[in-house]
């Protein structure tokens, strides 16, 4: 949120956020509370803004909506990268549809299977943790308040744990089941599965969940693998760099994923403004 502050985006995302009241960890198959921590004033007071959640693709309307009001900025869709070559002290960007790119500076966030982190620092394997997720979105109004509360909820059991938080204003539930399996390594956001998928898996567990699972939109759900990388020893090279995924994958448990890469964008500009190069600028944004 200190990010979006100093963007100036603060009320265009508070149009469009939901404020759980606190995190909540629950037993599996009962839900009770093991452990609960409230989002309220000495929570804000501490950390200097409120608990928000967004709908991904909300914040990503934000930002687009202000970046397109930059007449310097322009946004190329439909650029699949599969290539990147040095010429002097340009990068020439190679994409799907045959089209080409020149620039003096490269920053790459593109994942964890970024093409401009093998360009840096050649192949790397992915490594599979283990667990895959499933994600849905359910209407708030399926889910009465008093069955889930506005809260960041985490069940937590055997081989398995689900969370559960309000988006877009509130209106929309979104839920996140994480399971121990095998067998699977595709890290898509856009594989679709049905829900049926999950509820043998969740049949023993609190009504809440099951709630859920059998709730979701169209009756479908999201499945990825969630893959990891060894640290890289550095990001960058003269003119190009990584942030995101791309620089440090991370697996989803702490839900930080989005908010390092807006972190790592605000630092990445302004060692960029702040130096008169930008080897020292990348440089500086490693360090």
């Amino acid at each position: 949120m200190h990010v979006i502050k100093a963007l100036g985006l603060e009320e265009s995302i508070k149009a469009v956020a939901a404020y759980p009241s606190g995190i909540a960890t629950r037993n599996y198959a009962t839900g009770d509370i093991n452990f609960e921590s409230l989002f309220d004033e000495d929570f804000e007071k501490r950390f200097g803004a409120p608990f928000c959640s967004f709908h991904r693709a909300d914040l990503h309307a934000v930002l687009a909506g202000e970046a397109q009001k930059n007449t310097k900025i322009e946004f190329r869709l439909a650029h699949k990268l599969v290539a990147i070559k040095a010429r002097g002290n340009e990068v020439v960007l190679h994409f799907e549809n045959n089209k080409t790119f020149c620039s003096t500076c490269v920053i790459g966030a593109d994942g964890i299977h970024s093409v401009v982190k093998h360009y840096c620092h050649g192949p790397a394997q992915t490594r599979f943790t283990g667990h895959v997720a499933y994600r849905g979105m359910v209407p708030s109004c399926a889910m009465r308040s008093e069955v889930l509360e506005n809260k960041f909820n985490i069940w937590v059991g055997p081989g398995k744990h689900v969370v559960a938080y309000p988006v877009r204003r509130g209106e929309l539930i979104n839920y996140v089941a994480l399971v121990e399996e095998d067998g699977w390594r595709d890290e898509s956001w856009t594989t679709l599965v049905p829900t049926n998928s999950l509820t043998d898996s969740f049949k023993d567990w609190s009504p809440t969940v099951q709630t859920l699972i059998s709730s979701g939109r169209n009756q479908e759900v999201y499945k990825w693998a969630l893959l990891g990388r060894e640290p890289l020893t550095s990001w960058s090279t003269e003119n190009v760099t990584l942030l995101g995924d791309a620089a440090h994958p991370m697996v989803p448990y702490l839900a930080q994923g989005a908010v390092m890469a807006l972190e790592d964008s605000w630092v990445l500009a302004t060692c960029l403004a702040e130096t008169n190069s930008i080897h020292n600028g990348l440089k500086r944004y490693e360090e």
